[in-house]
């Protein structure tokens, strides 16, 4: 591997950035200019290769540490309109009377029909104390509503969960964070508590789930397997890249933190466990159902998953900005890699009818995309294997169609948790 740049090239991009210097219509500052040509080269490479300045550092920085200053909203574009989807309780938000529905027209009285999703995010965020001037409209209300709120510590649990019925739980992980295996643990203690241990089945919910740090989805594997398993393995063009993380200890817990899941009940690496995956389940949460499906640990439930089997590194770039660049291929225990193709199920949920406003958009959608890895799509370890696994070609064993629209995991009509309780059921009456 050679880092050497050829002089003709770069040559080139200096009489680029030469004449754009001296005939462009405006004058542009050198340092943009620079950066411009940073991220354009790299955007170029893969979907998820970025060069990052400050403030996207610190985008990212929120998004793993699970906690930022914000006013407690959650939004969702629908074609030109900014529309509030959830408030965190007791924020500013709460406070100050935003309702879910309700509709943002500006922000600082900066129109949001003129800014970026991420500008609008940066806009709400900052830090805690500082005021923020919103613009709400509200249906059933004429006139846009005015306010101004105080932006306060917001904390975005990773780990939520709760009882379905005697004997059986729900947990759902939204991404994965430094706090996951804290948090994880926490949730396993409570639910066998709360089932006075008789814990009879387990549903693990990564529907929705982006990803996150590699860390933390080892950690959550590690709950409901042995010790020294596989997890994942990396494999890239430099020997740091090259990678075999498995379900030990030093492969998920971080210095100076104790070991979340150490004390766990037994019965947790045993409980029947079903996860519920579908397109936009991606990364980290794509690591983790390969791996129990690989293991035969759980039955994988839903649609495929988004397909997303690269792994970033993060490396610095002067003292303000740093480089997000695709280092190596992931494959689960089995060998199989799921770059594009994803995680498939062993029950496949299909609709009969697509929301039109929920199309999914998967890795293999996404310009300029890491090509499969075709050697290792279909691979899986002969002494994991069980009878309901995905058959030799990949497919799922059973599929099922709802019939209708696919409803969310917060509908009341969940089928596919709906299925996922119905086969927790009859595992345990077998």
């Amino acid at each position: 591997m050679s880092a050497f740049v050829p002089a003709e090239e770069l040559a080139q991009f200096a009489q680029v950035y030469a004449r754009i210097k001296s005939m462009y219509v405006d004058e542009v500052d050198d340092a943009q200019l620079i950066t411009d040509a940073a991220a354009g080269m790299v955007s170029s490479l893969d979907p998820h290769s970025e060069y990052l300045n400050e403030e996207d550092m610190e985008q990212m920085r929120t998004l793993t540490e699970g906690q930022f200053g914000g006013i407690g909203i959650t939004i969702e574009i629908q074609g030109t309109v900014v529309r509030i989807v959830e408030v965190t309780p007791e924020s500013a938000a709460s406070k100050a009377g935003i309702r879910v529905g309700d509709t943002i027209l500006a922000l600082d009285d900066e129109p949001l029909s003129q800014l970026k999703l991420h500008h609008a995010l940066a806009i709400m965020r900052g830090a805690p104390g500082t005021e923020i001037k919103i613009l709400i409209s509200r249906d059933g209300v004429s006139a846009p509503m005015h306010m101004k709120l105080t932006r306060t510590i917001i904390k975005v649990p990773s780990v939520s969960y709760r009882l379905l019925q005697t004997g059986y739980a729900y947990l759902r992980i939204a991404q994965f964070q430094e706090n996951t295996a804290g948090e994880l643990g926490q949730a396993l203690d409570s639910i066998y508590e709360a089932t006075d241990g008789a814990l009879a089945g387990l549903v693990l919910d990564l529907r929705d789930n982006p990803g996150g740090l590699l860390t933390a989805a080892v950690a959550t594997v590690s709950a409901f397997l042995p010790r020294s398993q596989l997890v994942m393995s990396t494999i890239g063009r430099t020997k740091q890249a090259n990678l075999r993380l498995t379900t030990s200890p030093e492969d998920y817990v971080t210095t100076g933190e104790p070991d979340y899941l150490a004390l766990l009940p037994d019965r947790i690496k045993t409980v029947p466990l079903i996860v519920l995956v579908d397109g936009t389940s991606a990364s980290a949460a794509e690591v983790v159902a390969g791996a129990l499906q690989d293991y035969a640990r759980a039955t994988i439930v839903g649609s495929r998953t988004f397909g997303k089997g690269s792994v970033q590194t993060l490396i610095p770039i002067g003292a303000q900005a740093a480089l997000k660049l695709t280092t190596a291929r992931f494959y689960t225990p089995a060998g199989r890699s799921i770059q594009v193709r994803g995680v498939v199920p062993d029950i496949m949920i299909t609709c009969a009818k697509r929301d039109l406003n929920r199309l999914t958009v998967r890795e293999a959608d996404l310009p300029h995309h890491l090509v499969a890895d075709a050697a290792h799509t279909k691979a899986r370890a002969p002494m994991i294997q069980k009878s309901r696994d995905a058959d030799s070609s990949g497919n799922a064993q059973a599929v099922i169609e709802t019939g209708g629209l696919c409803p969310g995991e917060t509908s009341k009509e969940d089928y596919a948790l709906t299925q996922a309780m119905a086969v927790l059921l009859r595992t345990n009456k077998n």
